[in-house]
């Protein structure tokens, strides 16, 4: 093959206005096409079936991850809403929050194989096969076969892509949709057939119910399109419009259900501008992922963002308005203090390009190294494929590779407007080594040229790619910590509290300032039943973030177990004053009322706690016993019932138990014995092997 593209492109022109050659020529030639087809053939089939092998492996060398089967923060969020939509459940109320497709996806899984999270990382290893085939295509449609081999490879073997295709995140999904819509735009564009762009727009479409940001892409792609094509411009609309028919195609039926079901006309999911003020806001760092003043955990951080928003506005919103809120509040930091904003999206521009993959809620590198042993042996560095990628990128004819070329900017730039992490920019990772495997192509074909200036040119640019890559800006922990951290909390949630604290205390080694880790740490304490050095940990936390609600709401849970009110009091109030949006200071100022026996302002208290917080069982399981307590069944029973139906009920078994029980009793002492039985049978259901139950069974025969 040539080694040069604009020597491929001239020698495809000449061809297309040659004479007919001779009989014999025109047999050699046709027997040349089919020989190199089926070699091409045969590499395809060879990398991709070891970008296969090299995932499976990998898949089930992190069985061994406590994460494996104990997903965490978006990764446990997208599995419970698949196991809801498995059993036809709603999962969140109103429009969606994120795009549904990857846990849909999920669902499917699970409803055809059941609540197995081995399976779908095995189809995911599919998935990440199949991004390899179209790494191949897209190189081979732009480069030729060198690029296309090269940038296979490089996508077969890459840990990056192999982590990412073996996590429950949508990237396992969305970066091959994304690339496939970008090849069939590549298809279309040199065919001009209809069929072809449907195909690219309903990709399209299908990648933005995964990650709706793809969108800005396509309209960035069309309009450049309308503009290099202008001689042509009726064909050219056409041609769009068929594109953007088929894109709609997948995304309409989520607006409707939004607009009707959900009762907010939001086009795919409602998180974009909660996202946007946390990569835009004076305390951002460009990676972390927690709104301030919220929560650091999934569930409290939503419903904190909500109340943060609502207690802004004076009233209600919708999530659009929610939306709508941290969006203006995000350009208004733009707006305020335009040099912040501009240093803060510089660091973001920095930390996008570093060489270190930056973890959100997983670490990728620690956990793929720590507990897949075969990671340890697959290339890839961000720095040396993003240098590369640059020399791709300077010895690049527009012609051929504008697409490709607009697809990485405008994604990336995408990606630096909100906040940076590995996650992000794994979906770019397959264009950038097409652009690394050209920038190879480029090189050793100018060096074996003699071409020295040439080359001294691309040598300048891929130099300048690896000073930012190497030199990241400061604050990036590159270092273990996060990993141990990350561990230590699945170990936990697993209840495997010695091993949590082992993690937490070499995170704690390794970055003592790291004070989520010590916060951690505090909590595993106290699981451990030591509540003095619980106490000592929280307190070291709130001297370096006197405004984490997290450890005030814990020490004033703590103070309150050991029988000190007026502490508790203190830190219930003091985390009402940082965080009034926060369910647990009423909660706790309740819990201290009644145990003065101040019912009226207890209940006050409890009911202040679930208008912040619908979801608390234990706000609204405390409401009912003071309601009980006060001779008020019939309200009782009403705040018993909704505690059952909250969906925290099942993280308090014990409390959710003496729910059942007395909501039973509670019918049965007004006559419906109908509704007592149904509610027993629920009730075993939930606790087939309790006592008690058994107990009022046998009183209700």
């Amino acid at each position: 093959m040539s080694s040069s593209d604009s020597a491929r492109d001239d020698r495809t022109d000449t061809a297309h206005g040659r004479d007919a050659r001779t009989a014999d020529t025109a047999d050699t030639a046709r027997r040349e096409p089919r020989a190199s087809r089926r070699k091409d053939l045969v590499w395809l089939a060879a990398i991709v079936g070891l970008a296969l092998v090299v995932r499976v492996v990998y898949v089930l060398q992190m069985r061994s991850s406590p994460l494996f089967d104990a997903p965490q923060m978006d990764a446990k969020y997208h599995v419970d809403w698949a196991l809801a939509f498995a059993r036809g459940e709603d999962f969140q109320p109103g429009p969606f929050f994120r795009a549904p497709l990857y846990p849909w996806f999920l669902g499917g899984c699970f409803e055809l194989f059941g609540p197995n999270l081995l399976v779908p990382r095995l189809v995911q290893a599919a998935f990440g096969a199949l991004t390899v085939a179209l790494v191949w295509a897209i190189g081979r449609r732009t480069y030729g076969t060198f690029v296309a081999r090269l940038a296979a490879l490089g996508a077969a073997v890459s840990w990056v892509l192999v982590f990412y295709d073996g996590e429950l995140l949508l990237e396992s999904l969305a970066t091959p949709l994304g690339l496939a819509a970008l090849w069939l735009f590549l298809v279309a564009r040199d065919t001009g057939r209809a069929l072809h762009f449907a195909l690219a727009g309903l990709s399209l479409g299908l990648a933005a119910i995964t990650r709706p940001n793809v969108l800005l892409v396509a309209v960035v792609l069309a309009g450049l399109w309308l503009v290099i094509e202008r001689a042509h411009l009726g064909r050219t609309i056409r041609a769009l419009a068929i594109a953007a028919f088929a894109t709609a195609l997948p995304i309409l039926p989520i607006t409707l259900y939004n607009g009707l079901v959900g009762k907010d006309w939001v086009l795919i999911s409602s998180q974009a501008g909660v996202n946007l003020w946390i990569g835009n806001n004076p305390s951002s760092d460009g990676v972390s992922a927690i709104v301030p003043g919220t929560r650091a955990d999934w569930w409290g951080g939503y419903h904190d963002a909500i109340a943060l928003a609502e207690a802004a506005a004076g009233r209600e919103l919708a999530p659009s308005e929610v939306s709508s809120h941290y969006t203006q509040r995000a350009l208004g930091f733009w707006r305020d203090d335009p040099a912040a904003a501009f240093a803060l999206f510089v660091r973001k521009l920095r930390l996008f390009w570093a060489d270190w993959e930056i973890g959100n809620n997983e670490e990728p590198r620690f956990l793929a190294r720590r507990y897949a042993p075969i990671s340890r042996f697959l290339p890839y560095s961000f720095g040396v494929v993003g240098a590369l990628a640059c020399i791709g990128l300077f010895a690049s004819r527009p012609r051929r590779a504008w697409p490709l070329v607009v697809f990485v900017a405008v994604y990336s730039l995408g990606v630096v407007a909100f906040f940076v992490c590995s996650r992000y920019r794994a979906p770019l990772v397959p264009l950038f080594l097409v652009f690394a495997a050209r920038g190879v192509e480029w090189t050793v074909a100018t060096a074996r040229a003699g071409l020295w200036i040439r080359l001294l040119g691309g040598a300048a640019v891929a130099a300048g790619s690896l000073a930012i890559s190497w030199l990241p800006p400061r604050g990036l922990a590159t270092d273990d910590a996060n990993g141990h951290l990350v561990v230590g909390n699945a170990e936990l949630a697993a209840g495997r509290v010695a091993r949590a604290l082992e993690h937490f205390t070499a995170a704690l080694d390794i970055d003592p300032q790291n004070w989520i880790a010590r916060r951690q740490f505090a909590f595993a304490l106290r699981a451990n039943g030591d509540v003095l050095g619980a106490t000592r940990e929280y307190q070291s936390v709130l001297a370096a973030h006197p405004d984490d609600a997290q450890a005030l709401g814990d020490l004033a849970d703590l103070e309150l177990g050991r029988g000190d009110r007026a502490a508790a009091e203190t830190y219930a109030l003091e985390l009402l004053r940082r965080a009034p949006h926060d369910s647990r200071a009423d909660y706790t100022l309740g819990r201290i009322r009644y145990a003065e026996r101040r019912l009226d302002e207890a209940l006050g208290h409890f009911e202040r706690a679930l208008e912040k917080d619908p979801q608390s069982f234990i706000a609204a399981y405390s409401l009912g016993m003071v309601r009980l307590d006060a001779g008020d069944s019939a309200r009782a029973l009403i705040a018993l019932e909704r505690a059952l139906a909250t969906s925290q009920a099942a993280a308090a078994p014990s409390f959710e138990l003496d729910a059942w029980r007395r909501v039973i009793g509670l019918y049965v002492a007004n006559g419906d014995l109908q509704t007592a039985r149904q509610r027993l049978q629920a009730a075993r259901a939930r606790f087939p092997d309790a006592v008690e139950l058994a107990a009022l069974e046998s009183s209700l025969r």
